[in-house]
Parts: C-alpha cells; sequence; structure tokens
C-alpha cells in the first residue's frame, strides 16, 4: 500500500514540473510576442 502512495506522489511532482513548465514557456512566448515589433 504505501508503494502506491508513493507512485501516485511521484506522478504528482511530474505532473506539477511539467505544468510549471509549459506556464513558462507560455509566458516567455507571450512576452517575445509583445516585445517583437509588428
Amino acid at each position: 500500500m504505501p508503494f502506491q502512495k508513493k507512485e501516485q506522489a511521484c506522478l504528482f511532482a511530474i505532473f506539477c514540473l511539467t505544468l510549471r513548465h509549459i506556464t513558462t514557456n507560455l509566458i516567455l512566448e507571450l512576452l517575445a510576442l509583445s516585445v517583437a515589433p509588428d
């Protein structure tokens, strides 16, 4: 039983890291677009 809980925590951590990575990329892209001359 503890193993399953550990696995869930690991998946949750990976999910959070991925989400943060995607969010950072989106923000950087938006900043680049807003700074880029039209």
